[in-house]
């Protein structure tokens, strides 16, 4: 084992679907990872509707003729990154994904926000939902200040011996 794994697996806890939520919530922007058929891992921004993933699921709006839904019609494996640069925080979600037309949901989940994408509400042609069933996400949380941080790297520079990044956690779904 390396130096930086045996570091990670010092640091690793396990979390909670809570965790995870609270670490996501305020990210406005994700990026969906997708396969195509030629094998290219695909990534686009995305906005995660989803008010609190107690479900184990990510939702987002989309359209059904998209590259993105025909890629997880082909493959459902994504992953979902989501980076906090003024919270230190970064998250990576893998799940399946799943093209859904569910109604309700798609009410529960709509705010007037979305109507720059879907121009004519729910009724927009081939909206529809994307939704990610969670089965890992992983996450690195730096909880101290910036100044900390610094110091860290500046010691570790000059003893040569690692340092603390934060929390590794996982989450199972």
């Amino acid at each position: 084992m390396s130096f930086n794994e045996e570091q990670e697996a010092k640091q690793m806890v396990h979390g909670t679907m809570s965790d995870l939520y609270d670490l996501i919530k305020d990210v406005r922007t994700t990026m969906l990872c997708t396969a195509g058929q030629d094998g290219v891992i695909r990534a686009r921004p995305m906005a995660t509707q989803t008010e609190a993933p107690e479900d184990g699921n990510l939702w987002f709006f989309t359209f059904d003729d998209s590259r993105k839904a025909d890629e997880i019609k082909t493959d459902m494996h994504v992953c979902v990154a989501y980076s906090s640069n003024d919270q230190d925080t970064y998250v990576s979600v893998s799940g399946r994904g799943h093209v859904v037309y569910d109604k309700v949901m798609m009410e529960k989940l709509y705010s007037p926000f979305l109507k720059a994408w879907f121009p004519q509400g729910l009724e927009t042609p081939h909206i529809c939902l994307l939704k990610v069933e969670i089965e890992k996400a992983e996450y690195w949380d730096n909880k101290r200040s910036k100044m900390i941080q610094f110091i860290d790297v500046v010691k570790a520079a000059i003893t040569g011996k690692g340092m603390d990044t934060g929390e590794h956690g996982v989450v199972e779904g």
